[in-house]
């Protein structure tokens, strides 16, 4: 989404996701994609590409609006978001499952750690979360069985998850929710990037049907 036009030059704080402020600046540019935040005495914290945060925008009557968004580029003297959403949208969407269909695989959780191919088999993702993922396999899998999930996001990121529900399909495949379990900050920050994308895509997909 855009940011509001009457942001333009109003001080705003950027914080982590966990409330912790990070450094201070001025929105300085907002186009449709982007939006600048600058500080004019180049003390921000440098943050890494990707990286979820909030920003707080303040105004003269009260705190404003604080938004979620990613870091596209950043220095001492200016940072650059995209994929920007209002918070509050974003908390109710926080575990929001985008649908897909994507070819990948999975490994078999042996209790080394490690990937051995031979435990390894194909799977279609059909919808993906912060939380976990609903996948599709002709692989007989068992409850609260622990897995690897390969992701291809802007990076290949291999997931932990733990099996939790079964649907049997018609064609003998079966599908299987999964629940990631805890992971990078890095992944994180890409699997935000990749659910956005994926979600912008069916906005626009939905809004071109309509037309």
């Amino acid at each position: 989404m855009k940011i509001p036009e009457q942001n333009l030059l109003r001080v705003c704080e950027i914080l982590a996701m966990n409330g912790e402020i990070i450094a201070t600046g001025r929105i300085s540019e907002i186009t449709e994609k982007q939006v600048k935040i600058v500080n004019s005495i180049g003390n921000m914290a440098v943050l890494e590409g990707n990286m979820l945060i909030k920003v707080l925008v303040h105004n003269q009557v009260n705190d404003g609006e604080t938004f979620v968004a990613l870091v596209y580029s950043s220095n001492a003297d200016e940072l650059i978001i995209t994929n920007v959403e209002v918070l509050s949208n974003f908390e109710k969407r926080e575990y929001f499952r985008v649908g897909m269909k994507l070819d990948t695989k999975c490994y078999i959780d042996e209790g080394s750690g490690e990937l051995d191919e031979m435990n390894s088999f194909k799977v279609k993702v059909r919808d993906l979360s912060l939380r976990g993922a609903f996948i599709v396999t002709n692989a007989i899998l068992e409850d609260n069985q622990r897995l690897f999930l390969v992701l291809p996001l802007a990076e290949t990121e291999i997931f932990k998850c733990t099996l939790k529900r079964k649907v049997n399909y018609y064609n003998k495949s079966v599908g299987y929710g999964c629940c990631f379990e805890k992971y990078t900050n890095k992944q994180e920050d890409l699997l935000c990037q990749f659910i956005f994308e994926e979600q912008r895509k069916l906005i626009l997909k939905a809004k071109k049907i309509d037309c």
